[in-house]
């Protein structure tokens, strides 16, 4: 076959393939929420096992978010190169070849440090997963898939999270009480996820698409089409819109981030620091299970709702439900239950009304009138405040007691309605067009 031919081959496959987004976004965004995950949640629980302090905790993993600060970087770096695909693929393999070290390195001798690099390569290219898959979405779907990019990013986030904690926590949890061996039962459950986020790598292999639209219209010029780093200085010193928005974007998630940063060590975490002292299986199913489930069921509420009337009629609601059921923290700190069906019950209603509240947030994260800069630099203000918070909240929590901590995070729960009422929130943001 002549190279035309080929090309003209491959050509119709990539079309087809646009034409048919949902054979490829699963594997794209499950492949790209792993990292998240891994630093988010089953890291620290893992960090704990070994008895690290949470100080040390928070110190090492939120250090690692580092990479995605980068991402407006990386937009104008890669809007350079010939192919999205082609760095997808490379910084996939890279994640799958960090995960295979990393299930290696935690019975090394220097394990920690083997850990930490592991990790930053994990990191580096999980920030450029995040930073493509961005770029590229909007590009190759269309209509109603391509509105509700925030919803996609959401419930493929949850499925990741289900999968990690609700099934690989758990089992490596499970393992560890018969052998009672921990480094050896959580390097089998990091070995696992390497082999699920290998068998990703091919399945993204065959079905990403071969170019982006953007690159495919070659007859249009190239000089107008590409970002420059002057593009991304006049970005960054006029974000997008306005400083309100950036102070929205910051300040509005801060108390769910700071409740979530300690409420998976607080279960996790020995009786007589002040934590439940549960199980890494019991702390699994309550946040991996029940808590997943809640916030997605939540989220589905919130986003039925904005889609039918817009965010404008339930904003303040949404403020609300971010900031007030964070007290929830502070009671089960306070009370010590040990019953872990009411722990299951408290942690679904927080959940559920972080997701129903967050709704407005995601929407707002992706609200940037196709700018991919602005994007680019959107989306990177969660990994900065998880980077912010973490690199504090483990000392604070240590100074004062997990009790204390909650009732300090409590007083947060008035950022949501203050940036609210200082954000030009749009009102229809979210509606469907023709919907009254």
């Amino acid at each position: 076959m002549s190279d035309n031919g080929l090309n003209q081959k491959r050509g119709r496959g990539a079309e087809w393939l646009r034409n048919h987004p949902w054979l490829w976004i699963p594997g794209v965004m499950l492949t790209r929420f792993i990292p998240w995950v891994i630093l988010l949640a089953s890291m620290p629980l893992f960090l704990l096992r070994c008895d690290m302090t949470n100080a040390d905790i928070f110190w090492y993993v939120s250090l690692l978010w580092l990479p995605w600060l980068l991402k407006p970087v990386w937009v104008v770096i890669l809007d350079r190169l010939p192919s999205h695909r082609i760095w997808f693929l490379i910084a996939n393999g890279l994640m799958v070849m960090g995960l295979f070290l990393l299930s290696s390195s935690l019975t090394a001798s220097n394990w920690l440090t083997s850990i930490m690099l592991c990790l930053w390569l994990i990191s580096f290219s999980g920030s450029i997963l995040d930073t493509i898959v961005d770029d590229a979405y909007p590009q190759l779907t269309s209509g109603r898939l391509r509105e509700a990019y925030s919803g996609v990013m959401c419930s493929f986030y949850r499925v990741v999270v289900a999968v990690v904690l609700g099934i690989f926590v758990m089992v490596a949890g499970n393992i560890e009480v018969v052998t009672r061996k921990v480094v050896s039962s959580w390097a089998s459950m990091y070995y696992s996820l390497a082999l699920i986020s290998l068998l990703l790598f091919m399945i993204n292999f065959m079905l990403v698409p071969m170019k982006t639209v953007r690159l495919d219209e070659g007859k249009r010029n190239t000089a107008t089409q590409r970002l420059s780093f002057r593009q991304l200085c006049h970005t960054l010193c006029s974000p997008f819109g306005s400083w309100s928005r950036v102070i929205f974007l910051m300040l509005y998630p801060l108390p769910v981030i700071l409740t979530e940063r300690v409420a998976l060590i607080f279960f996790s975490d020995a009786g007589h620091t002040g934590g439940l002292g549960l199980s890494p299986q019991e702390t699994a199913f309550v946040f991996g299970v029940v808590g997943i489930l809640s916030q997605a069921f939540g989220g589905i509420i919130g986003g039925m709702l904005v889609h039918r009337h817009g965010v404008g009629r339930w904003k303040w609601f949404m403020a609300l439900a971010v900031g007030l059921p964070q007290l929830i923290y502070a009671l089960i700190s306070r009370t010590q239950p040990t019953d872990i069906t009411l722990l299951s019950s408290l942690v679904a209603m927080q959940q559920m009304c972080c997701g129903f509240g967050l709704v407005v947030y995601a929407l707002m994260v992706v609200n940037t009138n196709g700018d991919r800069l602005g994007m680019a630099v959107s989306t990177s203000i969660l990994p900065f405040m998880f980077l912010v918070a973490g690199l504090y909240c483990g000392t604070l929590q240590e100074s004062v007691g997990y009790y204390d901590y909650f009732l300090l995070v409590s007083l947060t729960s008035l950022l949501p309605l203050i940036v609210t009422a200082l954000t030009s929130v749009p009102s229809i943001l979210g509606k469907r067009y023709g919907v009254k």
